[in-house]
């Protein structure tokens, strides 16, 4: 939900340094806006460093295959281009593996709702 916080944590070990996405440089990072969060965190005496992420933080509807908040045209146009056929994609809303009228039928019971 909306300013509810939700806490990142990035593995913890001597002589790592971390790097967020919004700036902050601790283990982990507590936050409430919904946005995308990565961490790099980079070993001073191996010299070697390593990216997590991104991980969205929002309220996203499993059918806005486009993530622009909003059930739409874009969505339907994206179900149909794979409808019935087997995979593991997001147009598979509930995820039988196949995508086919129970997929059809909850993207428009969503259909022009936006989240916020």
């Amino acid at each position: 939900c909306a300013n509810t916080p939700t806490t990142f944590s990035a593995p913890t070990g001597s002589h790592l340094s971390y790097n967020w996405s919004n700036g902050a440089s601790t283990s982990s990072i507590t936050v409430t806006a919904f946005n995308s969060y990565s961490v790099t965190t980079s070993h001073a005496k191996l010299g070697c460093s390593s990216t997590i992420g991104p991980v969205k933080l929002g309220r996203f509807l499993p059918s806005d295959f486009d993530d622009n908040n909003v059930t739409n045209n874009s969505d339907f146009l994206s179900l149909l281009g794979v409808f019935n056929q087997n995979c593991a994609c997001p147009q598979d809303i509930n995820l039988d593996g196949i995508v086919n009228n129970v997929d059809f039928l909850q993207l428009l019971s969503k259909f022009n709702q936006t989240c916020q």
